[in-house]
C-alpha cells in the first residue's frame, strides 16, 4: 500500500518536483556551546546550551539534554508549538535499550519567530532547527542519525529536509501530528472555499480532515507577521507572504531517497494537524508511511491511540524508529 500511494501521488507532485531546489538554503552556525546544569524538564540528562545564528533572523538561545550511551544511532526530539519545552521523555527507555542516544531540544523562545529587526518569515526561521540538526550530526551523532518531531516539531524536520539539505544526513524521521505548516495560506486565508482535505493514509481508511487553523491562528499571526483567519477577506499580498513561508511551495525539495519517513496522525478531525500533514505528504515523490490513528486522546494525542492493526501507537512508533534507525546508515 505504501508504494501504491506513492504511484498515485507521483503525477500530482510532478509540477513541484520539476522545480525542486538544486541548492539548499544556507545554514547558520552554532556557537557559545557550554555544558550547564539541567533544568527540571530534562530528566537524567547531560545538558548543554548554545547560540544559533542564521541569515535574516535574530540569534536564538537553545538548550538540549543528552541521554543514553549507545552507539547504534542518535535520535533528536523536537517538540510542538514554539519548541520551548523538551519532548521525548516517554520514548527514552525503549530507545536506550535499543542502543540509541536521545537528544531533547528546548528553544529559548519560539523558533518560528524571526525576531527584531527582521521581517517575520517562518521559512527563514527554519534555518535554526536545520542548523542545530546539522551540528548534532557533525559533532555529536553516533551511528545512524534520526529525528522525531511532534506537531510543529514535525515542521522543524520537514523544513530541514525540504529546504536545508538535511535529507543527506537524516536516515529516519518519525513525524507525529504533523508537519503542520505545510500550506499556511490554506490554513489562514479568508474566505477558504476548501477548508478540508481528503486524507489517504498508507495504513488505514481515508477520511476528511480540516486544513484551516483553529486556536493555532493566534500563534500563526505572530510567527508570519500577518493576521491568520482575519475578520475580513485576506489580501493577495498577505496570501503570497504565507505561500512564501510554507513548507510546500515551488522550490521545495520533496524527494527523500535516503530518508525513511513515517508519519502518525489522529483521524478524529479535531484540529488541522492531519490535514496539513497530508498536504505535505501528498507532494512527496518518494515512498513514505502515513498511519491513521484512532481513539487519540484529544486532537494530537497520537501515542495513546491505536493503529489500524490494533497496536498502541506509542509502541508502533518506537518499533519503527528502532527498526529504521539502529545502524541503518552509520556516519
Amino acid at each position: 500500500m505504501k508504494f501504491l500511494i506513492f504511484i498515485l501521488l507521483a503525477a500530482s507532485a510532478l509540477s513541484l518536483s520539476s522545480v525542486a531546489q538544486t541548492n539548499p538554503l544556507p545554514l547558520g552556525s552554532v556557537s557559545q556551546v557550554s555544558q550547564v546544569a539541567c533544568t527540571s524538564q530534562f530528566k537524567g540528562s547531560v545538558c548543554y546550551q548554545a547560540k544559533v545564528s542564521c541569515p535574516n533572523t535574530a540569534d536564538i538561545g537553545v538548550m538540549w539534554g543528552v541521554r543514553g550511551s549507545g552507539h547504534k544511532g542518535t535520535v533528536v526530539f523536537l517538540g510542538g508549538g514554539g519548541g520551548t519545552v523538551p519532548y521525548g521523555n516517554s520514548f527514552y527507555s525503549r530507545y536506550d535499550s535499543a542502543g540509541l542516544v536521545s537528544i531533547e531540544v528546548a528553544w529559548a523562545s519560539d523558533w518560528e519567530l524571526a525576531g527584531s529587526p527582521f521581517a517575520a518569515n517562518i521559512l527563514s526561521a527554519a534555518c535554526r532547527p536545520a542548523t542545530l540538526l546539522n551540528y548534532f550530526h557533525s559533532q555529536m551523532a553516533h551511528g545512524s542519525f534520526c529525528a522525531q518531531g511532534m506537531s510543529a516539531g514535525s515542521s522543524q524536520v520537514a523544513y530541514s529536509l525540504s529546504w536545508y539539505g538535511l535529507a543527506n544526513e537524516l536516515a529516519n524521521a518519525e513525524l507525529i501530528s504533523g508537519p503542520v505548516l505545510s500550506n499556511i495560506t490554506d490554513g489562514c486565508k479568508v474566505p477558504n472555499s476548501s477548508p478540508t482535505v481528503r486524507v489517504f493514509p498508507t495504513n488505514g481508511q481515508p477520511w476528511s480532515d480540516p486544513i484551516a487553523y483553529f486556536t493555532e491562528a493566534t500563534a500563526l499571526t505572530v510567527w508570519t507577521g500577518n493576521q491568520c483567519l482575519p475578520t475580513t477577506q485576506s489580501s493577495l499580498t498577505v496570501e503570497e507572504s504565507w505561500d512564501d513561508q510554507s513548507t510546500v511551495q515551488p522550490g521545495a525539495s520533496l524527494s527523500f531517497p535516503n530518508t525513511n519517513l513515517s508519519a502518525w496522525v489522529c483521524n478524529n478531525g479535531l484540529n488541522p494537524s492531519a490535514g496539513q500533514s497530508y498536504l505535505f505528504f501528498s507532494q512527496v515523490v518518494t515512498p513514505f508511511a502515513l498511519t491513521a490513528i484512532t481513539n487519540c486522546a484529544g486532537a494530537e494525542g497520537v501515542t495513546s491511540g491505536y493503529t489500524p492493526q490494533g497496536v498502541l501507537a506509542q509502541n508502533a512508533i518506537e518499533d519503527d524508529m528502532v527498526k529504521q534507525c539502529v545502524q541503518k546508515r552509520p556516519r
